[in-house]
C-alpha cells in the first residue's frame, strides 16, 4: 500500500567525513485535510456560481473583493473588472446610499444581519430594485473587517406593488364619488317623499274627512275612517323612511339632537333600548361629517339588531381634541372583528366598510372592537370643523 510520506535530509558535515541524516514522515492526514478542503472550498464556488443571486464580498468602504458570475451578468462586466472597485457608486440615489452606510455601522456580533431595497443600475444603466440582504464578518476583536451580500432584483414586485397601491387609490376615489352620489339621491328621495308623497297623503286625508262629515250613512263613514287610518300608516311610515334617509333634524338643529332621537325611534323601529350619553362639550362638525356620523350609528344599531342578540345598546358621544368620537357599544354575542372591512358573495359587511371608506376620506376612522359572548363596540372618528366664525 502506498503511503504519501514527506523526507527530509540533513548534511551534517564532521571531521574527515560527510553525515547525512534522513527522516520520513507519515503526511497521509495532511494530505486528507488538503484534500478536504480543497473539495469544500470547490463546492463552496459551485453553490455561489451556480446561485441565480448575486453575491458580493466588500469591505466596510464599498470594496468588492469578490463577485459571482450572476453578479458580473446583471452589470454586464467582468469579474476583473468588478473586483476592487467601489460598490456604493451603483446605488441611484444618494440618500440610500447613506442609509446602507448607517445600517452597517449599526451591525454587530450580535446582530450582523440586515436587510436593504434600494434601486441599483444594471448593465444597461436603467434603475432596478434590489433586495440585499448582508452578513458582517468581524475578527476575534469584533472589528467589522467584511461582508457578505446576497441580491436579487425585486422590481418586478416593486411594480406590482405600485400598481396595488395604485389600484387602491382608485378604488378609494371610486368609493368617495360613489358615497356623494348615494347622499345626493338620498336627499332627492327624501325630498320626494316629504314634498310630494306625504304631503299629498296629507292632503287626502283631509278630503276624506271633509267627504266623511258630509255623509249620511254611518256605514260609509266607518269605511272612510279605516281608509283614513291606512293613510295616516303609510304617512308615518313616509315619515319614518325621510328620517332614515336624510333627517330633517341635521339641517335643522345639530347631529347630536338628531342621533338622541334615533336612539329614541330605536326603540319601536328596532326593538332596541338605547341611551345616549354626551360630554356636553361643543363638537362643530361639517354638513358631510355629520351625515356620515349620522348614517354610520345607524347602521351599527341596525347590526345589533340583526346579529347582537340583544335590546339593549348605549352611545358615548365624546370630544377628543380636535375630533368627534361615537362608540356605538351592545353587550350581546360579539362577532369576528376580521370580517369588518371584507364581505363575500352575499355583501356582508358591506356597510361597515363602506363606511370605514367614507370616514378615512374625510380623515376620520373607524375601529371596531368585539370578543365572543362579551358584545362589541363601534368607534366613529371624524374631524370637526374648528374654523372660527368669520366676524361681523
Amino acid at each position: 500500500m502506498d503511503i504519501p510520506c514527506e523526507v527530509r535530509v540533513v548534511g551534517l558535515p564532521t571531521a574527515g567525513r560527510a553525515l547525512i541524516r534522513g527522516s520520513i514522515i507519515d503526511i497521509s492526514e495532511r494530505r486528507r485535510a488538503e484534500e478536504a478542503l480543497r473539495e469544500s472550498e470547490s463546492r463552496y464556488r459551485s453553490v455561489v456560481e451556480n446561485q441565480t443571486e448575486h453575491v458580493v464580498r466588500w469591505k466596510p468602504d464599498g470594496t468588492r473583493t469578490f463577485v459571482n458570475e450572476a453578479y458580473c451578468r446583471y452589470v454586464g462586466k467582468s469579474r476583473d473588472e468588478l473586483v476592487g472597485g467601489d460598490f456604493f457608486h451603483l446605488i441611484v440615489e444618494e440618500a440610500a446610499r447613506e442609509a446602507v452606510r448607517k445600517k452597517i455601522q449599526s451591525l454587530t456580533p450580535e446582530h450582523p444581519v440586515a436587510t436593504s431595497e434600494y434601486r441599483t443600475r444594471d448593465k444597461d444603466n436603467n434603475p432596478r430594485w434590489h433586495q440585499w440582504t448582508n452578513r458582517a464578518l468581524f475578527d476575534e476583536e469584533g472589528r467589522l473587517v467584511e461582508l457578505q451580500s446576497t441580491g436579487r432584483d425585486i422590481s418586478s414586485a416593486k411594480k406590482a406593488q405600485q400598481d396595488l397601491l395604485s389600484h387602491q387609490e382608485k378604488l378609494k376615489a371610486l368609493t368617495s364619488q360613489f358615497a356623494l352620489a348615494e347622499d345626493r339621491e338620498r336627499q332627492r328621495i327624501a325630498s320626494v317623499l316629504h314634498d310630494e308623497v306625504a304631503q299629498t297623503l296629507s292632503f287626502s286625508t283631509m278630503k276624506l274627512g271633509a267627504l266623511q262629515a258630509s255623509l249620511d250613512s254611518p256605514e260609509t263613514r266607518k269605511n272612510l275612517e279605516e281608509v283614513r287610518g291606512h293613510i295616516k300608516q303609510v304617512i308615518d311610515q313616509t315619515r319614518n323612511l325621510i328620517f332614515d334617509q336624510n333627517p330633517p333634524i341635521l339641517d335643522e338643529l345639530s347631529l347630536i339632537k338628531a342621533i338622541e332621537l334615533l336612539a329614541r325611534r330605536s326603540k319601536n323601529g328596532l326593538g332596541i333600548l338605547c341611551e345616549v350619553h354626551d360630554d356636553g362639550r361643543p363638537k362643530p362638525v361639517g354638513e358631510n361629517v355629520s351625515g356620515v356620523l349620522f348614517q354610520g350609528v345607524r347602521e351599527a344599531l341596525v347590526n345589533i339588531k340583526k346579529h347582537a342578540k340583544t335590546d339593549r345598546a348605549r352611545i358615548d358621544i365624546t370630544r377628543d381634541n380636535g375630533n368627534i368620537e361615537i362608540s356605538i357599544v351592545d353587550h350581546g354575542v360579539g362577532f369576528d372583528v376580521a370580517r369588518v372591512g371584507s364581505w363575500g358573495p352575499d355583501l356582508e359587511g358591506f356597510g361597515l366598510f363602506n363606511l370605514r371608506e367614507r370616514l378615512d376620506q374625510l380623515g376620520g376612522s373607524l375601529i371596531a372592537e368585539s370578543e365572543v359572548g362579551r358584545g362589541s363596540k363601534i368607534t366613529l372618528r371624524a374631524p370637526m370643523d374648528l374654523m372660527e366664525p368669520p366676524g361681523p
